[in-house]
């Protein structure tokens, strides 16, 4: 891609041509010789006379000099070559899990990720792994760390946020702004005073995605439930005010409604992650007590309570196929069939999730690496030399040009 950092001196070199072009119809040259016997008494002195043209002569050396003009207009105006850069790219940063019983939702959670979003530049570990390339490479690199990730010392936060900023500071020249994505356990025993100092690294709001710090699987006994979708009839809250749980999903042209909906792909429950591309709805009340989680820490499922039971608020369309009847949605299949009162714990408390959140904007290539583009290559050195370079070439011709009668 090429860049000009200041157009208005190439536009002025291009003036400049147009005025060579024009200069170069005024010709001058030795006027014809008469014999006239009166002029032995005028005092000898030059015979050039500059005469209009009508057509261009001598267009080698118009060409050299229209050429000179513009290549040190380019060289001033800043001409670079520079990679194309997308619009917004992401950065995975991949915290390493505690236990290795948590691999298995640790990687779903960064399958997602890389399916979700393009395009990808780097995928980083807490420990100092990167590493770039397409998306089967840094899928392939995602299955491998799963085998190795577990580390019993505990995950290390800081050290994924420092690694990512290293790597964004090599990346970021492909892409005009640079998302943050981190997956982490978010223990809350985290070194906090680290932790913000490796945040304070990081110019730009941080996208989290929480993983369960260890499965647990099933624990809730199976409770008597009731479905509705949308709006509740006098039946639906007679049964849960008797006792029962009414679930209540979101009406389907509430949840196919692009103005009240975005994307998800994993909820979080009873330490398993469903991961399956779902539809996220603002459907939960906001006093609902939470039985499962989105990964940045929002409610995906609550609960209000309704007499001698409760509603459960499901805050995503149900999710097509087999979905719900795999070995990682037992999580939310014990929340949403679990007795009112088991309310799930939250991922992370809100004073970590705003730490490693921030606040303001993406962060901007500018932010990251400077003005200076590193991957650029400056063609103003070539630029001046080929300007010198045609200037000396039609030094050289022109003193061979012999003066033409005007």
């Amino acid at each position: 891609m090429i860049a000009v950092q200041t157009p208005w001196v190439l536009w002025l070199s291009g003036v400049a041509a147009l005025g060579v072009v024009l200069a170069h119809l005024l010709s001058v040259g030795r006027p014809p010789e008469l014999a006239l016997p009166t002029t032995r008494f005028v005092p000898n002195g030059p015979l050039d006379a500059v005469s209009r043209a009508r057509t261009l002569r001598d267009l080698a050396l118009l060409c050299l000099r229209v050429l000179a003009v513009l290549l040190a207009g380019a060289a001033f105006a800043g001409f670079s070559m520079a990679p194309s850069r997308a619009p917004l790219a992401t950065l995975l940063a991949l915290d390493l899990p505690r236990f290795a019983s948590d691999t298995m939702a640790w990687r779903d959670s960064a399958r997602a990720t890389l399916d979700a979003r393009a395009p990808v530049l780097g995928v980083v570990t807490s420990d100092g792994r990167s590493v770039r390339g397409d998306a089967a490479a840094l899928r392939t690199f995602v299955d491998t760390m799963a085998l190795l990730a577990s580390d019993p010392n505990g995950s290390s936060l800081a050290g994924a946020l420092l690694v990512a900023r290293r790597e964004a500071a090599t990346v970021a020249a492909r892409a005009d702004s640079m998302s943050l994505v981190v997956i982490s356990p978010f223990r809350e025993d985290a070194a906090i005073p680290a932790l913000r100092a490796a945040r304070a690294t990081w110019p730009g709001r941080v996208e989290l995605t929480a993983v369960p710090s260890a499965p647990v699987g099933d624990t809730a006994a199976p409770s008597t439930v009731r479905r509705a979708f949308g709006v509740l009839l006098a039946a639906d809250s007679a049964f849960a005010r008797d006792g029962g749980v009414l679930m209540v999903w979101p009406d389907s042209a509430i949840a196919n409604s692009a103005a009240t909906a975005d994307s998800g792909f994993a909820v979080v429950a009873r330490g398993l992650a469903m991961v399956t591309p779902m539809r996220r709805v603002p459907h939960v009340p906001a006093n609902a007590t939470p039985n499962a989680w989105w990964p940045d820490g929002t409610v995906a499922i609550g609960e209000t309570p309704l007499g001698a039971g409760c509603v459960r608020w499901i805050g995503f369309d149900a999710p097509t196929g087999d979905a719900l009847l795999t070995g990682s949605a037992r999580g939310v299949r014990a929340a949403l069939d679990a007795p009112c009162g088991a309310s799930a714990p939250p991922l992370l408390s809100d004073s970590l999730r705003t730490l490693v959140m921030g606040s303001g904007a993406i962060a901007s290539r500018t932010l990251l690496v400077g003005d200076a583009d590193p991957n650029a290559s400056t063609l103003a050195r070539w630029l001046l030399l080929g300007a010198i370079g045609a200037l000396l070439i039609e030094q050289a011709m022109r003193s061979r040009v012999p003066r033409r009668a005007a």
